[in-house]
């Protein structure tokens, strides 16, 4: 059987976002956030000062818990494994 003959594994989703909201100090700071990423794709985050960047990037790597919703990446949700 020739390589490009084999059956080839179905990718994860890179990064899945289904209603995330996230807050700091009582204070909203964006959400609902509903979208996807596939691997290989990128993901610009910019914005002022205290727009919630950092929060942002705090909550999709799982360091923060969102306040709700859910993010997915590659198939696994960053704040269950905490």
């Amino acid at each position: 059987m020739l390589p490009s003959a084999l059956p080839r594994p179905a990718l994860a989703t890179g990064l899945t976002l289904s209603g995330l909201r996230a807050a700091r100090g009582g204070r909203q700071l964006w959400g609902p956030l509903d979208g996807q990423l596939d691997p290989g794709q990128a993901l610009w985050v910019r914005g002022p000062n205290g727009a919630g960047k950092t929060t942002t990037l705090k909550v999709l790597s799982g360091l923060l818990y969102p306040t709700g919703g859910v993010s997915r990446v590659l198939d696994y949700t960053p704040s269950e494994l905490r």
